[in-house]
């Protein structure tokens, strides 16, 4: 995407968040959501325009979408793949909809609590694949001739997975701590 694409990109979203933050504090709702979201489409467009690629924005928290409608968290070197409808939620509320290869700049308390949400549903993703590990093992102990050879390829696909996730929880673990350490830094310097 050029520049002058994501810099029209980024108006149109930015106009259409005002105008559901004006909607929703005229309903007396809660705009925290939407005034996040808006800040930060305000601090993308003001590193655009500034000839920052939020790509390459230092100590940022970048959220990039993905072709397939997946969201991705990126700081520096490490990057996670988002779970959890958490801000695919906030953004919805806020009339944004993320193009596929948009990125985005994320305030650290946002970023924190995307990065919350997907540790808690991996933990759950998680418990699943510890039950399906367990069933086939279970299965593999009980079973012989083909039936077994069936059953260890089905346990390798699910220590596959669980590898898959455990990588996951450590890419937002990661993440967790950059956001972490810049609302310390920022307390630190506002005290």
């Amino acid at each position: 995407m050029d520049l002058e694409t994501r810099l029209e990109l980024i108006l149109r979203q930015l106009h259409e968040v005002q105008a559901q933050l004006l909607l929703q504090v005229q309903r007396c709702e809660s705009t925290w959501g939407t005034a996040a979201i808006l800040r930060s489409l305000r601090l993308s467009l003001r590193a655009l325009t500034s000839g920052v690629d939020p790509d390459e924005a230092p100590a940022s928290f970048v959220l990039f979408a993905g072709r397939n409608g997946e969201a991705f968290l990126r700081r520096d070197t490490h990057m996670a793949l988002l779970s959890g409808t958490y801000l695919r939620d906030l953004l919805a509320r806020a009339g944004v909809a993320l193009v596929p290869g948009q990125e985005l700049l994320l305030e650290p308390g946002l970023a924190r609590r995307a990065i919350e949400e997907s540790l808690g549903c991996i933990a759950s993703e998680s418990r699943a694949v510890e039950e399906k590990r367990a069933d086939a093992r279970t299965a593999l102990n009980h079973s012989s001739g083909t039936r077994r050879t069936e059953l260890l390829l089905a346990l390798e696909r699910v220590l596959a997975e669980e590898t898959e996730l455990h990588n996951r929880k450590v890419e937002l673990a990661e993440l967790y701590d950059a956001a972490r350490d810049s609302r310390a830094a920022r307390q630190r310097y506002i005290a």
